[in-house]
């Protein structure tokens, strides 16, 4: 019986009429995997998440990597250094759907092909624009 307990999905089969109707329902998938959310550009699936840097892999190909990096680094790390020490200065950027869906479309027009297994693609964000590394 524990084993069935400890399982992700619970099927109704196989459970004793007597337990708790809340155990007979089936356990729902987690709608986040591992951090990473949904995002559809030009009718392809594509999955990001933030972490120091923009990590986008596609639904399909998720060997292939798209690394956006617009020079966030925590400012704390630095505080009792001495200045010339530090990384350069950097513009705060929301991290939203709209701006992985700009990086998406500048990988796509710059020959990322998402249907083979390229690997890793970086790219930076300074001044308002994308650039391959």
């Amino acid at each position: 019986m524990d084993s069935i307990l400890n399982s992700k999905l619970i099927n109704i089969k196989w459970l004793p009429a007597r337990w708790p109707l809340v155990l007979q329902k089936a356990m729902a998938l987690p709608k986040k995997l591992r951090g990473f959310r949904k995002v559809m550009v030009e009718g392809k699936c594509f999955y990001w998440r933030f972490a120091s840097v923009i990590d986008i892999r596609p639904a399909m190909q998720k060997q292939n990597r798209l690394s956006v990096d617009f020079g966030w680094y925590d400012t704390w790390l630095y505080i009792n250094d001495d200045p010339a020490h530090r990384p350069p200065p950097f513009v705060p950027l929301v991290v939203s759907p709209g701006v992985v869906k700009q990086a998406i479309l500048f990988a796509l027009s710059n020959r990322w092909n998402t249907d083979k297994k390229n690997g890793l693609i970086q790219l930076t964000y300074k001044n308002q624009q994308f650039f391959i590394k």
